[in-house]
């Protein structure tokens, strides 16, 4: 009797470990869950988590189509509120030339995958500069993210 149940649980383990790793993949979104929306025209950019990147799709298309190939950082500004309040806000600023291209600076919630303080595409030739709305981070899970790209 023992034996059997023993057995009956070691069935049992493969079906929990699967439910398991269902429930902890969906609760915890995509590291890129907020970038997906934009991502068949985001070229690249930075976060503040994680460092830079680019996009493997559209990198063939942007050394083909653009004169050159774009530049760009990211970074997060502070500023003081008062003796207490600590503000940041996102900044990404794209070099390519003879390219029109947009450079994009928000907050992004690392677990949500919300979207605060927004600059919406900063669109030019040659060099954009994109700044993100100050916001208090304190408490928060919201990480710095600088996007940019040269597609509508």
């Amino acid at each position: 009797m023992i034996l059997n149940m023993k057995s009956e649980k070691m069935k049992m383990l493969p079906v929990i470990v699967l439910a398991t790793g269902l429930v902890v993949t969906s609760a915890v979104p995509s590291t890129f869950a907020a970038e997906s929306v934009a991502s068949k025209t985001v070229s690249g950019g930075w976060s503040e988590k994680s460092g830079y990147f680019t996009t493997i799709n559209n990198n063939r298309g942007f050394s083909i189509l653009a004169a050159s190939e774009p530049k760009h950082e990211g970074y997060v500004e502070s500023r003081r509120e008062g003796s207490t309040v600590l503000l940041k806000r996102a900044v990404g600023k794209t070099t390519w030339e003879n390219t029109r291209h947009y450079t994009r600076a928000r907050f992004e919630g690392n677990l949500t995958g919300k979207i605060k303080g927004d600059s919406g595409r900063v669109w030019g030739t040659g060099s954009t500069e994109a700044k993100s709305d100050w916001i208090d981070k304190s408490f928060s899970d919201w990480v710095g993210k600088t996007y940019y790209g040269n597609e509508e």
